[in-house]
């Protein structure tokens, strides 16, 4: 006999309630995108409109505003895949990760897309989030294929003493 699925629906305003819970959602009353498209591609949940039609993978990713929807999926699901818990955060593409059980979010991940000319900016703002609240960074890059090359980082800074010697004295 199949397990029953959990339901949700898509609302307009981009929101995904759930109507009736699975143990897989732990409790939870509203989903990400990722959740849900996570589960969906599990078998675990139904995704209905406020029409009440169903609400397919492809139509789930397409109606997302995020231009790298696609690639944030990736690697929410392969870190949920190795058994880390995946939370939102107030970075477009960034993540908070953590272990099962572990009540505080050690690691803030950014998501970077291979050939894609990144705003210095926004990982300057990550990286310094990192510091401030003392987690761990991690760079998430996601090439053509979906592969995912994962890198600590970290801002530094150079001693005033430093120098640059041998051929990249020049630049």
């Amino acid at each position: 006999m199949a397990e029953r699925k959990a339901i949700a629906r898509l609302l307009l305003d981009g929101k995904i309630t759930v109507e009736e819970g699975h143990p897989a959602l732990e409790g939870k009353r509203e989903l990400l995108p990722y959740e849900a498209l996570y589960l969906m591609r599990r078998d675990l949940l139904s995704l209905f409109k406020e029409d009440g039609t169903e609400v397919t993978q492809e139509e789930l990713i397409s109606s997302s505003p995020e231009k790298f929807f696609w690639q944030k999926y990736v690697v929410y699901e392969d870190l949920r895949r190795k058994g880390y818990e995946v939370g939102p955060s107030p970075f477009p593409l960034a993540f908070y990760v953590r272990r099962k059980g572990e009540e505080v979010s050690p690691t803030l991940l950014y998501v970077m897309v291979e050939g894609n000319k990144e705003a210095f900016g926004s990982l300057l703002s990550v990286l310094q989030a990192a510091r401030s609240t003392k987690k761990d960074a991690i760079l998430a890059i996601v090439d053509a294929t979906g592969g995912i090359s994962y890198y600590g980082a970290a801002l530094s800074r150079l001693d005033k003493k430093a120098r640059v010697t041998g051929p990249a004295a020049h630049v």
